[in-house]
């Protein structure tokens, strides 16, 4: 995902996912895809902890409600991106521990983040930087290729690499499936792959731009979907979605839920999946199909399909980003100029989270769905009180009330 860090809201529009991720690939590294070999680039020292006054809080992972990182971005020369902590659902965090240093004219060289078992966590795509002490230290780890996605349960982490090569004026990108048992600390192909993961296609990486999306969706330690929207010239094809529930010895195909530019994807705690597909985005709207599978995607149903313009508001309004579904019928969208958008009726209707006072200019860019009851969305404050303030809000009843925190930092505010 080619990201540009600005100063105000509008390096916020992004699309990321809990248990989704589509990231930036532009050209591979030259390593090799099992390599174990690591650096340290940054440690718990004064010198890795720059002045908290240009730090902003760019996207955030949880492993319970309260308990959770944020992923930091310093936005003046030497830019840095830093990870810190919190305790208490994001009102405070620590002070960022750099990661790594990038050129400012540049996008940073990871922007999403996904959290392992007991203290490992992986700041990722392209490049991906793993710490097993809780971020206090990180080092990168040497991948063949852009991360595209990291799914962790427990020991296990899935790795979704892009290992694009250039020829003949085109460049090609096959997917590999990498597997961790020991927390990201040794890394290993899948036994097998499935084939449209195994298989090149034209085009460059590009999430939110609809160029080429990649999911991975773990319901277990040994069962999980990967899911792919490849490009074609003119658009882009069905998505491919398989299935497996050995670890990746074996993968069965589903029903692929979606077509078009864009998709996002998640699954119920009951194993119930929904996907929301999306065309062309223009002047603030974009035309919606969403889709629900109760039997592990070998079927769905679409409750709602429409085209730009002519989609039901709210649902048309504002653009896609990704979806988190609490339970087998509730599931919330969030995305660029978009509020948060909510259903409890497996997708059919749907209405605007009124508690949740991020508005439709730079809208929302990340909701996590822990179970049914707990939840949190990471935006942009539209209130009169905290404008263009970005803020977490929180539920623990399902969505029927929210409570809003705005981020500080090293004990000053975040924005």
């Amino acid at each position: 995902m080619g990201q540009h860090f600005q100063r105000n809201r509008a390096w916020l529009l992004r699309a990321i996912a809990v248990g989704t991720a589509t990231l930036a690939a532009a050209a591979c590294a030259g390593q090799t895809p099992g390599g174990n070999k690591a650096r340290t680039v940054a440690e718990s020292s004064p010198a890795a902890r720059p002045a908290m006054t240009h730090w902003r809080l760019s996207t955030v992972a949880f492993r319970a409600p309260t308990h959770g990182y944020g992923m930091f971005v310093s936005d003046r020369a030497p830019c840095r991106i830093g990870v810190g902590s919190t305790s208490d659902g994001g009102a405070r965090f620590t002070a960022p521990v750099t990661v790594a240093a990038f050129r400012c004219a540049g996008s940073p060289p990871a922007g999403s983040l996904a959290v392992g078992a007991r203290r490992d966590l992986f700041l990722y795509g392209p490049k991906l930087f793993v710490t097993h002490d809780s971020g206090r230290t990180w080092t990168a780890s040497r991948q063949r290729g852009q991360v595209l996605a990291v799914a962790a349960n427990q020991r296990s982490v899935w790795m979704l690499l892009a290992q694009c090569r250039h020829g003949a004026g085109s460049q090609r990108c096959p997917l590999r499936l990498l597997e961790s048992a020991d927390g990201g600390r040794t890394w290993r192909l899948a036994p097998s792959q499935p084939p449209a993961v195994a298989a090149a296609y034209g085009g460059a990486v590009q999430a939110g731009a609809g160029r080429g999306q990649s999911w991975l969706i773990r319901t277990g330690r040994s069962a999980g979907y990967v899911a792919s929207l490849l490009p074609q010239q003119g658009g882009a094809s069905p998505a491919g979605l398989w299935f497996t529930a050995d670890a990746g010895q074996t993968w069965s195909r589903r029903a692929t839920p979606c077509s078009g530019l864009s998709a996002a994807l998640s699954a119920a705690p009951s194993g119930v999946l929904f996907a929301v597909c999306a065309g062309q985005p223009g002047a603030g709207q974009q035309g919606k199909t969403v889709a629900r599978s109760a039997d592990g995607g070998r079927s769905w149903t679409r409750p709602v399909s429409c085209g730009i313009g002519a989609c039901p508001w709210p649902l048309g309004s504002g653009y896609l980003g990704s979806i988190a579904a609490a339970d087998a019928r509730t599931v919330y969208l969030v995305g660029g100029r978009s509020p948060l958008l909510a259903s409890t009726d497996g997708g059919a209707r749907w209405h605007v989270v009124k508690a949740v006072t991020a508005g439709s200019d730079a809208g929302t860019n990340q909701v996590i769905f822990f179970n049914s009851s707990d939840g949190l969305v990471l935006g942009v404050d539209n209130s009169p009180a905290h404008p263009e303030q970005l803020a977490i809000w929180r539920t623990s009843d399902g969505g029927v009330r929210w409570s809003v925190v705005h981020p500080v930092v090293g004990g000053r505010a975040g924005k």
